[in-house]
């Protein structure tokens, strides 16, 4: 369990540790301490500066406090001092954290190693968790950490632990004074009894039981993590019990795929990271198209669109389909779904347009969406231009963003004939239950990414109840064409495909959903990764163009 998540990890005993109610449970010995009792584990991590910790804990409802021990995970600097080694050397350091009984209550404290330390053993610097009272059996804990390395010998680290929001210690501290010893390189699992001598001990099992690790190094590094670039390196112990394999392959590729572009999120490199990704995802199916590329231009009242048209042997003369890539209107391009297009049409047998609007932030809300409704226009009018027959349904799809381009130019554009919406943003004001249900990093989509996004795609926020924008706040639907549409079940933006398609049954618009078990925003466009969930969406598509 922990060896295929981590890669490289030491001390586990899988008898003493399961998965319990979605959980996982530590079993404490009775009679034992240190590793005898519990788990000792290490895993090496990628050396950093600076990390972050998160971490859930509950103490069994019959847990035995006896005196005290080691509880959950902590961060390892250089030799990792513990065990009352005090690092005299200034070689190492460790932040751990324990439960300790004084007889009248309770309680949490720091568990310090660091140079310059009073010793023998752990510092706590007198800090304490609850302030007043005792912890509680069956309660959960939400434990965040945080650990920066200082440099030579200035006190210029830092140490933080939060506990259910509350501040346990946030200071400066010296880890080290060797400076070849300084980076963060050790992931420990520390849960056991002890303190050395039998009053530490207990005469019964006992349990502890874990959820929601996540642990992110903060450096220059950033992550390409779907359709949509992460920043952090993010390593769960705990994936969502509903993700695939595909999506779980995914998440740990993307965690051991980290490159060094920048120290924040800026937008050359989410711009670099998603066409990095789509790149070294999709370049096995680079050539495999069986049609004709074109590139081509429209020309519109206030520059060119560049378009790539995809035209697949024995192609059908009554579709033409207008593909919008996603990429929160800031990033993505025709280049990084190239992949993504050339298997529709193939799929199909239809022709299809590729768009490359312009981005923000250079090109703020409204430019861009009317970049999209001009060339649909466009091609509208000229149709046959494109291979088609003058009878010909002209279409519109895309993925994110570009499903909800497309959901608005089905609304706004007459001569519309059919719709494919990938889970699209239909919810931009984020109202919907999906919104809260997935905010934890692994689903990729976080709400600081989302805000991240929107900060750069609009001038101010009272564009996002623009019903150019937010498809739930239109009330006139009569007259949208038939709807395809794919959702992706683990999705913050999941509700709002869900609530439009109601909207749209109710107007009496013929609408078709699938929603792909198990993955999460962004899969569609990643064929090399998402095999499986990819197939599942295209055959559908080919289902829905076969039935227009």
């Amino acid at each position: 369990m922990a060896k295929s998540d981590f890669g490289s990890v030491s001390g586990w005993h899988n008898d003493r540790a399961m998965i319990s109610n979605k959980n996982l449970r530590i079993t404490l010995r009775k009679n034992a301490l240190s590793g005898e009792s519990g788990i000792v584990s290490a895993t090496r991590i990628p050396d950093g500066s600076a990390y972050e910790l998160d971490f859930d804990v509950r103490f069994h409802s019959q847990f035995d406090w006896s005196r005290g021990g080691k509880v959950g995970f902590g961060l390892g600097i250089g030799n990792r001092n513990t065990g009352c080694n005090v690092p005299l050397d200034g070689a190492g350091g460790t932040l751990r954290l324990m439960w300790y009984n004084d007889g009248n209550r309770v309680y949490f404290y720091p568990y310090v190693y660091h140079a310059g330390m009073a010793g023998p053993c752990g510092s706590n610097f007198g800090k304490l968790y609850p302030s007043s009272g005792s912890l509680e059996k069956g309660k959960w804990y939400k434990v965040h950490m945080y650990v920066k390395s200082n440099t030579g010998s200035n006190a210029n680290g830092h140490v933080q632990i939060k506990i259910n929001g509350e501040t346990l210690i946030d200071q400066s501290i010296r880890w080290t004074t060797n400076d070849s010893k300084r980076l963060i390189s050790n992931l420990s699992f520390h849960t056991f009894r002890g303190g050395s001598g039998d009053h530490w001990k207990s005469d019964v099992d006992s349990y502890i039981y874990y959820d929601n690790l996540s642990v992110r190094q903060i450096t220059q590094y950033i992550l390409t993590a779907t359709a949509l670039v992460v920043l952090y390196f993010h390593c769960a112990t705990f994936w969502d019990p509903r993700f695939t394999n595909e999506t779980i392959a995914f998440l740990q590729l993307a965690s051991r795929n980290a490159s060094p572009q920048g120290n924040s999120l800026e937008v050359k490199t989410m711009r670099q990271g998603i066409e990095y990704l789509h790149h070294a995802s999709n370049e096995k199916f680079y050539g495999t198209f069986k049609g004709t590329l074109e590139e081509s231009t429209v020309k519109t009242n206030s520059t060119e669109i560049p378009i790539t048209v995809y035209i697949p042997t024995d192609a059908n003369k009554e579709k033409l389909g207008v593909y919008f890539h996603g990429g929160g209107w800031v990033i993505g391009s025709r280049k990084s779904h190239q992949t993504i297009v050339n298997t529709i049409a193939d799929a199909t047998k239809t022709i299809w347009i590729s768009v490359e609007y312009r981005l923000a932030p250079e090109h703020k809300y409204p430019i861009w969406l009317d970049d999209c409704c001009d060339v649909t226009q466009y091609i509208i009018q000229n149709k046959t231009n494109f291979g088609v027959n003058e009878t010909a349904k002209v279409g519109v799809a895309g993925d994110s963003a570009g499903g909800m381009i497309s959901a608005s130019i089905a609304r706004t554009i007459k001569g519309i004939g059919f719709q494919i919406l990938i889970y699209a943003g239909l919810d931009i004001t984020r109202e919907t239950p999906s919104y809260n249900e997935f905010t934890h990093q692994m689903y990729v989509l976080t709400p600081e990414l989302m805000d991240w996004l929107k900060e750069h795609a609009f001038e101010t926020s009272q564009d996002l109840k623009d019903p150019r924008i937010s498809a739930l706040y239109n009330t006139s639907l009569q007259d949208v064409p038939l709807c395809l549409f794919i959702v992706a079940e683990l999705d913050p933006l999941r509700d709002g495909s869900l609530e439009y398609q109601k909207l749209l049954e109710k107007a009496g618009v013929q609408t078709k959903l699938l929603l792909v078990k198990g993955v999460i925003h962004g899969y569609f466009s990643l064929p090399g990764i998402f095999p499986q969930a990819v197939a599942e969406s295209i055959n559908t598509i080919q289902d829905f163009m076969a039935s227009i």
